[in-house]
């Protein structure tokens, strides 16, 4: 039997965590589905590398690792009537009594089932690695050096390896599983020499001295899955070849589906956009995206664009948004449009609210507020239902939210007595936090701004949000990008990305008297302490010059705080 025999046909739609255990327990293969937001192609010696978000991908449970190397088989032995199942790896008498019996009591042929689970992840790739073991061996160890430089978790991004049926070269992906990206891939790319002196450290001195890889060197239990394609010697080899620089090549325009919207359609991820801004202005929760909810075996599944529950809600229970993208050839279908009814219908009878917003409503105030009214009454939150109605400004905030093109990556709130520095930051100007920050005892004014972001870090006292102009340190951060600093900076300050503050001088791209660059120092020691040689803040950006400070101007420059990460919406 082939992997193509298997019939793929239930998807499962997991968290984060689960999505871990998901490829760590099981054989998962993996591929492409051909649509991205665009990224950065870059060049590491003779190896492509492409930096692209929002990569749609699909994740395939072909079954038991153990049944497959054992016993070739392939899937799991589901009953597709009422759902029981037989561990793949029990005994041929055991799987015969189990088919014959579900056969008989269910009317239906026991066939092996794969799952797979669509995603859309941040990823950064390797095409047209030699093989195997070159792509998960240099995967592995740029994840492992990644989580001794940066603040991270080894798990915090996972491996995808992608192979092709004509030829041995494969695809390889390191992508990141949280929403809309942690910011770890740029920061990769950002610190990538400081990532490969450490991963050649890993795979250059491995205590047990292993002829290929070990649990002292690249083996954990996670990655058992992929044990025998891990080589040091290979991935030191690549490593030496590619050197430690990652050299931009252009830009890479998003890839989306090409057919344009005819005159009275919409696209509907335009509109799903358009509708979640809409929901968190008028003050909604982030709803659940993405979740199947499985119906009948007559009728199959459905995946609404939002569903909402409140605390008198079961999980099996809830309210569905749709939303009606007005395509014809999709909703101008007779056979699609029953479909739709036949769906809506069973989820009225089984527990479920269901709420169809057409496209065309999200430009319409009137409609959206009853839209909204009527979601607030299913969730019995009475407040919430006569604030969308009284204050309707939240209409307008969401329409130019949409219509910026570059949206602010967090949200102005009022915090709560012991939410500063917990749930919220300050957002304050650099030149202000340049100043601020150099003062342990600073407070902030009453008309502190203070913000939500998203992140994957816990937010602590001394972190704040600033924006970075100027287009020195591109591509890592963008001109206008708003990133999340850290104050004071923690441990060695070489090869930190670093708010810098000029006591006598000026950066000479902005005229400001502060900086934000990439942070270097030569010292010498002097009795039982160090002093500085030469301070060097390096641009990012070769069209832009370094700025240098001997000895005898150590004083002019003041270490603010840290830059962790470019934030986005």
């Amino acid at each position: 039997m082939s992997v193509c025999d298997v019939d793929l046909v239930h998807q499962s739609h997991i968290s984060d965590e689960e999505e871990t255990r998901f490829q760590m327990a099981v054989s998962v293969f993996g591929r492409e589905q051909g649509q991205h937001n665009g990224g950065v192609a870059y060049r590491w010696g003779e190896q492509a590398v492409h930096l692209r978000r929002g990569v749609r991908l699909r994740l395939v449970n072909v079954g038991s690792t153990n049944a497959i190397e054992r016993f070739q088989r392939y899937g799991y032995p589901v009953c597709t009537v009422c759902g029981q199942s037989v561990s793949p790896l029990s005994s041929d008498r055991q799987r015969d009594h189990f088919e014959e019996d579900h056969a008989e009591r269910c009317g239906r042929k026991i066939t092996p089932l794969g799952f797979f689970a669509d995603i859309t992840a941040d990823a950064m790739s390797l095409p047209s690695c030699e093989n195997h073991t070159v792509a998960y061996s240099v995967c592995e160890v740029i994840r492992m050096a990644a989580a001794r430089v940066l603040d991270m978790h080894r798990e915090d991004l996972q491996i995808l390896i992608i192979g092709h049926v004509d030829r041995e070269e494969v695809d390889a992906l390191l992508w990141d599983p949280m929403p809309g990206g942690s910011g770890l891939l740029e920061q990769i790319c950002h610190r990538f020499d400081e990532i490969v002196t450490v991963a050649r450290e890993v795979v250059e001195t491995c205590p047990s001295a292993c002829e290929t890889s070990c649990v002292d060197c690249l083996q954990t239990f996670r990655n058992s899955f992929y044990h025998k394609f891990l080589n040091r010697k290979e991935a030191l080899e690549r490593l030496d070849a590619w050197g430690d620089r990652l050299k931009k090549s252009h830009d890479i325009p998003p890839m989306q589906p090409s057919a344009e919207p005819t005159e009275g359609s919409h696209p509907v991820n335009e509109a799903e956009r358009k509708l979640r801004y809409l929901l968190k202005e008028a003050g909604f929760e982030e709803g659940v995206r993405g979740e199947q909810i499985r119906l009948d075996r007559t009728i199959g599944t459905t995946t609404p664009d939002v569903i909402y529950r409140a605390d008198h809600h079961d999980d099996d229970e809830g309210i569905c948004i749709y939303m009606d993208g007005l395509s014809g050839h999709i909703h101008g279908n007779p056979a699609t449009a029953e479909r739709d009814h036949e769906i809506r219908a069973w989820l009225r009878g089984n527990g479920y609210e269901v709420i169809e917003i057409a496209a065309s409503d999200l430009d319409d105030e009137g409609k959206m507020i009853r839209h909204f009214r009527k979601l607030a009454g299913y969730l019995q939150d009475q407040s919430l239902r006569q604030s969308v109605k009284q204050d309707s400004s939240w209409f307008g905030r969401a329409q130019s939210a949409v219509d910026d093109p570059q949206p602010l990556p967090y949200r102005v709130v009022e915090p709560a007595d012991g939410d500063r520095n917990v749930t919220c930051i300050p957002l304050v100007p650099l030149k202000v936090a340049a100043g601020a920050f150099t003062d342990p005892e600073i407070t902030f004014s009453d008309d502190q701004e203070w913000v939500e972001i998203t992140t994957h870090r816990t937010l602590r006292e001394g972190m704040f949000v600033a924006q970075v102009t100027g287009h020195s340190m591109e591509p890592a951060i963008p001109d206008g990008s708003y990133c999340l600093f850290r104050a004071p900076v923690e441990g060695s300050r070489n090869g930190k990305t670093v708010l810098v503050q000029l006591q006598d001088a000026q950066d000479p791209e902005s005229g400001a008297g502060y900086t934000v660059k990439r942070y270097s120092s030569e010292k010498a020691a002097d009795d039982s302490t160090f002093r500085h040689l030469r301070i060097v803040l390096s641009p990012i950006n070769p069209e832009f010059e370094p700025i240098e400070l001997t000895a005898e101007s150590e004083g002019e420059v003041m270490v603010v705080a840290e830059m962790l990460e470019v934030l986005r919406r």
